[in-house]
């Protein structure tokens, strides 16, 4: 996977139309963990690698890590990613003024699923954005 190009993207305008957005939670809802966490690279590093946004995006960066690792054998370590992905996505929420929702997906929903595949990383993940933003 080495010399796949990070590709280059805006901020999302509006994310229920946005291609790019859309397609990288597809990859990941498909189980391309690594393809999905080269998007979100992508997107933490559109929005300043500090912002809201950005530690939104780190945190999806990190559970696709931990879903990577679970495919190695690597249970341990897959937990260690989900729980810091459930950190970054909570300063997320905070830096954002406590949204209920970012980009279409609930803080909640995210949450339960990151509590869940700590518990259980073998677990199909998914991320389900709402129809209108």
């Amino acid at each position: 996977r080495e010399g796949v190009a990070e590709p280059e993207l805006k901020k999302i305008e509006d994310w229920s139309s946005d291609q790019a957005y859309l397609y990288s939670l597809d990859l990941y809802n498909h189980g391309y963990y690594w393809e999905s966490h080269v998007w979100w690279e992508a997107f933490w590093n559109t929005y300043g690698r500090s912002s809201g946004e950005a530690l939104f995006f780190q945190g999806l960066i990190k559970m696709a890590a931990g879903k990577i690792k679970q495919q190695l054998g690597q249970i341990g370590s897959s937990k260690g990613h989900f729980s810091r992905a459930c950190e970054l996505i909570e300063s997320s929420q905070k830096l954002c003024g406590f949204p209920d929702q970012i980009f279409g997906i609930s803080f909640q929903e995210v949450f339960n699923q990151l509590e869940y595949l700590q518990e259980e990383p073998e677990r199909k993940s998914r991320l389900v954005v709402k129809l209108s933003p």
